[in-house]
């Protein structure tokens, strides 16, 4: 191998490296420098070796109107330069180095327990038994007979003296205390509590008085003994005088 090509080469591999650090891929010298290196001491062992092919005679023009020379082997026992070196494909990481890719422990740990805590199912919170009483229906009617409700309706007239609020409960708890709160225009006027048992339907019922006065809107909530409306029932008294 002449000096000039020695040199050439020498001055492509340096440039290559230059560019492989340039661009932030200091590996890709690796490869580079095993090929050189292969290659210097594959022209060391055989330093006498020329090219097979000369080009000899006289020019021709071939069909396509290019003036060329005839080709032709200098020797049919020429050596022929054989090699097995086999370049190593380059490999590049998008612009980072694997200092870019380190990951600070206190990331790392931050990073597996993010994942640990989305990979474990949700906990289902444990239910409670509700033992909380439910009103299964409630009424007014003008009177209660053999626990059957009378004369249920919505609409009533002032000449009536009382009216009775009949509940259906269900309880699935102990003895509980229920309270129906009597309204008229949304005005307290009565509150009346007694206890219910255990049962799956519990017939009860309160009554309260009603004035010839107070006509319009009146109202019958059902509390438990928290205080909580389990039922509520809306009725009017209207003037018997004006409806006759």
């Amino acid at each position: 191998m002449l000096i000039s090509e020695f040199i050439f080469i020498t001055a492509c591999l340096a440039l290559l490296i230059g560019v492989a650090y340039w661009i932030r891929i200091p590996r890709a010298s690796i490869p580079l420098g095993a090929i050189y290196i292969l290659f210097i001491f594959m022209n060391v062992k055989n330093p006498k070796q020329q090219s097979d092919l000369q080009i000899t005679g006289s020019p021709i023009k071939l069909n396509n109107g290019i003036v060329g020379r005839e080709i032709e082997p200098i020797s049919s026992n020429a050596n022929r330069l054989i090699s097995d070196v086999k370049p190593k494909p380059l490999v590049f990481d998008s612009g980072r180095t694997a200092k870019d890719n380190i990951v600070s422990k206190s990331q790392s740990l931050e990073l597996s327990t993010h994942e640990i805590e989305n990979t474990e199912p949700e906990k289902q919170p444990h239910q409670k038994i509700n033992n909380s009483p439910s009103i299964k229906d409630i009424r007014i009617c003008i009177s209660v007979v053999n626990r059957v409700p009378i004369g249920s309706d919505t609409y009533f007239l002032n000449n009536t003296d009382s009216l009775f609020c009949y509940t259906r409960i269900q309880n699935p708890g102990g003895k509980q205390q229920i309270a129906h709160l009597w309204y008229y225009k949304e005005k307290l006027i009565s509150k009346i509590k007694y206890n219910i048992k255990r049962s799956n339907i519990y017939r009860s019922w309160t009554h309260n008085r009603i004035r010839s006065h107070q006509t319009g809107i009146w109202r019958v909530d059902v509390q438990d003994a928290s205080g909580i409306v389990i039922g509520s029932k809306s009725f009017y008294i209207t003037d018997s005088t004006i409806s006759q």
